[in-house]
Formats: structure tokens, C-alpha cells, sequence
């Protein structure tokens, strides 16, 4: 099954950021749905879920706040094939650190995709730089969730698979 490990946002976070990328017209850029918005923390691609889930199980740590601002690219702004908005906390990193220490060091860059774009263009150049330091908000991350991703002409559907909640001390 092929899957991915979670942050799911919260219902207005998710409107605050549909909203900046919803018009955004572009030939070769495919905008993310707005019930697909989130946080991958870890992609596992084709895996055993009952593996996972078990060393899941392992993870202990605080809920936690985070800041979501600035637009940015992956690889780059000039070489764009990502579009996404910033996920800002100490306590990501760290979480980040205990599921690395689980599956193995990866290399990791809290955000949301909000868009992935097949051929680069001054218009996406254009949009990165009037947004770049926009303020979307504050959310508090209280579970993660590993979800099965299916890949479809129209684009891939997700479907929760085992939420994990985090320790409540807020």
C-alpha cells in the first residue's frame, strides 16, 4: 500500500490557503485540492501499513504549535517544480528527529505543496515574490496520521489509514 505520515490542517488554515492559490491560472501547474492540503512528514511510498503502525505506536511527544508563513519553490525559485507554504516550529524538527530515528535519516523541509508544476514559468516567479513573506496563521498539532495515497488520472485520493495522537499538555 503506498503511503505517507501526516499533519492534517485545520479547516481554516486550509481556507486562509486555498484562498492565495485557488486563481492561480498557470499552463503546466496542477494546484493542489483543498482537501488534500497538509503536511507530509514522511513518505513511506508501496509499505506494510501493519510494520509502520506498529513502530508508530513508539513515537511519544507534546502537542505542539506551528506557524505557517512564506511561499516558497522546491528545488528553487528559479527552477521551480514545487510550490508550497512554510510550516515553522522547533518542536516539527523534532518530531521529524524521533520518526528519522525509527525509519532511517531522511532529509526534511516542513511544508505544505500547494502546487506541482510540469514547466516553469514568470507568472509562478511573479506570485512566489508578492507572497513570499505572507502570514497565514497559527495551529496546534495534537495527532498525526498515517493515510494511503491512491494515484488517479485526476489526481491521487488519500484516505486515513491509523491516527496517532499526541500528548495533550496545551
Amino acid at each position: 500500500m503506498r503511503c505517507f505520515l501526516a499533519i492534517d490542517l485545520d479547516e481554516n488554515i486550509k481556507d486562509k490557503i486555498f484562498s492565495l492559490y485557488s486563481n492561480l491560472d498557470i499552463k503546466g501547474a496542477k494546484l493542489v485540492e483543498k482537501e488534500n492540503l497538509h503536511i507530509t512528514l514522511r513518505f513511506f511510498g508501496d509499505s506494510n501499513e501493519i510494520e509502520i503502525i506498529k513502530k508508530l505506536k513508539r513515537i511519544k511527544m507534546n502537542a505542539f504549535e506551528i506557524e505557517i508563513h512564506d511561499i516558497g519553490a522546491f528545488p528553487n525559485e528559479r527552477f521551480i517544480r514545487v510550490l508550497w507554504v512554510g510550516v515553522h516550529s522547533k518542536e516539527i524538527y523534532e518530531l521529524i528527529e524521533k520518526i528519522n530515528n525509527i525509519f532511517g535519516k531522511e532529509r526534511f523541509e516542513p511544508h505544505i505543496t500547494i502546487a506541482r508544476i510540469k514547466t516553469s514559468s514568470h507568472l509562478l516567479s511573479e506570485f512566489i515574490k508578492k507572497n513570499k513573506n505572507v502570514e497565514i496563521g497559527k495551529m496546534v498539532v495534537r495527532k498525526i496520521v498515517l493515510k494511503k495515497s491512491t494515484l488517479t488520472p485526476t489526481g491521487p485520493i488519500y484516505e486515513n489509514i491509523e491516527e496517532f495522537e499526541l500528548n495533550d499538555n496545551r
